[in-house]
């Protein structure tokens, strides 16, 4: 399946990117949500969403080859969100800060004795590595509840503290 839109979150901003050719519809709705919540992301009613954002409520540029709307979610106090484009046909997509995940794996990659790498921590490095392929390929089938879930389990793996809790 071939993506419309790429989300991801830097500095508590929700950044949705699409082609330039693609026209951002004024009646296009965003339904954000907490990764708690992915049980309602199929829902229709506003009440049922952690944020719902509609025209006039996020910033819309053209940065180069692409149109950029950003989101404010800094009330929502998390690095993680599935966002619901409700066009003519909903589209599910989980966004996360990319950096908390390389920082950790980066510490992961980089913390063992010099001289040796126990049983355990081979493990941890392996399954970390493995989830995020798991994340990226449910996200690509459109498997948007296997990616929260391979996610959960990264974060768990590397001891990162999310808003799923």
């Amino acid at each position: 399946m071939v993506r419309k839109y790429k989300c991801y979150i830097n500095n508590n901003i929700l950044y949705i990117e699409t082609s330039n050719t693609e026209v951002i519809s004024p009646s296009v709705i965003f339904y954000i949500d907490r990764l708690s919540n992915v049980d309602n992301i199929h829902e229709t009613a506003e009440d049922k969403h952690c944020k719902v954002v509609k025209s006039g409520g996020y910033t819309k540029e053209t940065i180069s080859d692409k149109q950029v709307i950003k989101i404010d979610i800094s009330e929502l106090e998390v690095n993680e969100v599935i966002v619901t484009i409700k066009e003519s046909t909903d589209s599910h997509y989980l966004a996360y800060d990319i950096t908390k995940i390389n920082e950790k794996l980066f510490s992961l990659l980089t913390t063992f004795c010099n001289t040796c790498i126990d049983k355990l921590q081979k493990t941890r490095i392996a399954s970390a590595l493995f989830r995020y392929i798991l994340i990226q390929q449910a996200y690509e089938l459109d498997k948007i509840e296997d990616a929260v879930k391979s996610y959960n389990d990264l974060n768990r793996i590397l001891n990162i503290s999310n808003s799923c809790t």
